[in-house]
């Protein structure tokens, strides 16, 4: 529980750390892919922009750290846990996401997560470990980007194009609606984490963590279905409107199928893996993981088009009023189910909050014929 916390708290500012980019740089690399000058001032703008956001995190999650009684007990699990800001900084999925070059990603991230395994059961014995454990669980992308710089260096031209502090900021007015809307799902995850360790304390959020964990793995599956699709869809609608329409419409059906099939799989399998992943006593992760089975149907919907069809048609405030209302359905949400039924009601309010959210996108995507 003391560790989801911490994670969940460490979200919030890899989310602003990210700010978007995956969505809002990905369309300016696809535009730009073409015209090496234009691909590296493009790089550095974002670069610069992530750098001084970073820093900015880290600033105040030190005065955090340092103010709040609770967060003050252990400076180094946060510290260990911010690991994976600093590795979202450096591991530029956007660019290559932009480039389509969906491989590298790939290889890179999942050498990097198979060896955390080794890493874990080598170096985290006992529940005085905590920070080891989010160090490890954190350097993910750090080590990604380690991984991927040869490709980099090879695929960019091999200068700096530093950009001005002007530059910088309208980089970052240009993105507000893509962060906003890109934030929905992180934010709805932390948010629950946090506000159930308010109200229920440690123990519900670990149950809530444990069986929130196993959905987002199997969620994760169908991610590299919504990448692909971003850019893609980005070059349809710069030629044809009706090509990228039919584009999404035929994406639409494979989404919904292969999400429900992971959803199946999950209920199904929930009484027998549960036990087998968690070990004894998270008899109470079980039936959250149960509530939790809609998760990858709404996250694909929402990854793979709630996002990607209002970016790409222009409709960015339509994202930011979405992911105000989800966020705030969802603190709301579970701090009523939380305090009533323990992590149950954090799941139920999750399901809830982002099916909802995602209701009131697709009532106006259908009015404006998009989908």
């Amino acid at each position: 529980g003391r560790l989801a916390f911490a994670q969940a708290l460490i979200v919030v500012f890899d989310l602003i750390a990210n700010y978007g980019f995956d969505l809002s740089a990905t369309r300016s690399v696809a535009l730009c892919r073409h015209a090496p000058d234009d691909l590296l001032k493009q790089f550095w703008l974002v670069m610069a922009a992530k750098l001084s956001l970073t820093a900015i995190c880290a600033t105040t999650l030190a005065i955090l750290v340092l103010g709040v009684p609770r967060l003050r007990v252990t400076p180094e699990l946060y510290a260990a846990a911010f690991l994976a800001v600093l590795g979202t900084t450096a591991f530029p999925v956007w660019y290559f996401q932009g480039l389509e070059e969906m491989k590298y990603i790939a290889s890179a991230h999942c050498v990097s997560r198979l060896l955390t395994i080794p890493a874990l059961m080598l170096c985290v014995r006992s529940a005085h470990d905590l920070a080891i454990a989010a160090a490890i669980q954190g350097s993910v992308s750090l080590c990604a980007a380690l991984f991927i710089l040869p490709v980099l260096v090879r695929t960019l031209p091999r200068r700096i194009d530093w950009p001005s502090t002007r530059q910088t900021v309208e980089v970052l007015k240009a993105g507000w609606h893509a962060f906003v809307s890109s934030t929905t799902s992180g934010v709805g995850s932390a948010t629950t984490i946090l506000v159930l360790g308010l109200v229920a304390g440690n123990t519900q959020v670990g149950y809530y963590s444990a069986a929130d964990k196993v959905i987002r793995a199997v969620s994760a599956v169908l991610n590299p279905v919504s990448q692909a699709i971003y850019p893609r869809l980005n070059a349809m609608a710069a030629d044809s409107r009706a090509s990228a329409l039919a584009f999404v419409r035929k994406s639409l059906i494979w989404v919904v199928l292969s999400s429900t099939a992971v959803s199946m799989a999950v209920l199904l399998c929930a009484p027998l893996a549960g036990p087998m992943i968690w070990g004894p006593g998270f008899d109470t992760s079980v039936a959250v993981l149960r509530w939790l089975v809609p998760l990858p149907i709404l996250l694909s919907l929402m990854n793979g088009f709630g996002i990607q069809i209002p970016l790409v048609f222009g409709l960015d405030s339509l994202l930011s009023r979405a992911a105000l209302i989800c966020v705030s359905l969802n603190a709301l949400l579970t701090a009523l189910l939380g305090t009533l039924m323990g992590a149950v009601g954090a799941a139920v309010a999750s399901v809830a909050s982002l099916g909802l959210t995602l209701l009131f996108l697709a009532m106006h995507l259908r009015r404006r014929q998009l989908i």
